[in-house]
């Protein structure tokens, strides 16, 4: 299972019986992960480490989780990933602005993590295509997407999920593929995760939320990227 890689992983944990199994699990994985149990000392840990990823797991209480957030964003612009227990899309979309990269419902199996942790730190894992779809246009090689010839920043687990829509336009992906491929989890019928991914791609998109007209919500089924350029 180890795969020596250079791979610097700081994770940030007062939650020391999951932190344990989680460190255990990626140093396993072939990565070098530093667990600082003091949120007050995270940016003396960045500076000092200069981490690839940084991994936050401090508890259910959403003030904290979005302060350390705020305190990572103000010296680090890599990858944050959080781990929380399910609290709602709301919950999720305050800890996102705040500053993390990915949110991640607790308890997470041990490959869903290092899934996780392999798409935040290899964004480059879509093939080096350019898919060009009305107005729409998707650059696996460049990782970047324009619309209307004006580019739309993603973040890493945003173009995943677009990339993949992409992939097969006009056609619905069902949501167990998307879990599959996204998270490496089954999905579950609870987790709400991609939801809120779409909701935010949606919204880069330029999308109405309530009346989506090109990332499409197929009811019990998936979603669908509707490839003509919406009116």
């Amino acid at each position: 299972m180890n795969e020596q890689n250079n791979y610097n992983i700081l994770m940030v944990a007062n939650d020391h019986e999951s932190s344990n199994t989680e460190s255990a699990y990626l140093v396993s994985a072939g990565f070098n992960v530093r667990v600082e149990p003091d949120a007050h000392l995270v940016s003396d840990r960045i500076a000092s480490r200069r981490p690839d990823l940084v991994i936050v797991n401090i508890g259910s209480v959403i003030s904290e989780v979005e302060s350390i957030c705020r305190k990572i964003r103000d010296i680090y612009d890599g990858p944050v990933l959080v781990l929380t227990v399910p609290e709602g899309n709301a919950h999720n979309e305050s800890i996102i602005t705040s500053g993390a990269s990915e949110v991640v419902a607790k308890p997470i199996l041990p490959q869903g993590l290092l899934d996780c942790v392999h798409g935040l730190l290899h964004p480059g894992a879509a093939d080096n295509k350019r898919l060009e779809l009305g107005d729409l246009v998707v650059d696996g090689a460049r990782r970047t997407v324009c619309i209307n010839n004006e580019e739309v920043t993603l973040t890493a687990a945003e173009f995943d999920l677009l990339w993949l829509l992409a992939c097969h336009p006009n056609e619905t992906v069902n949501r167990d593929i998307i879990y599959s491929r996204l998270r490496g989890i089954e999905y579950d019928g609870l987790d709400r995760s991609i939801d809120l991914r779409v909701a935010r791609l949606r919204k880069k998109l330029g999308e109405n939320g309530r009346r989506p007209n090109r990332i499409k919500s197929i009811r019990s089924i998936g979603y669908l990227l509707v490839t003509d350029s919406p009116n």
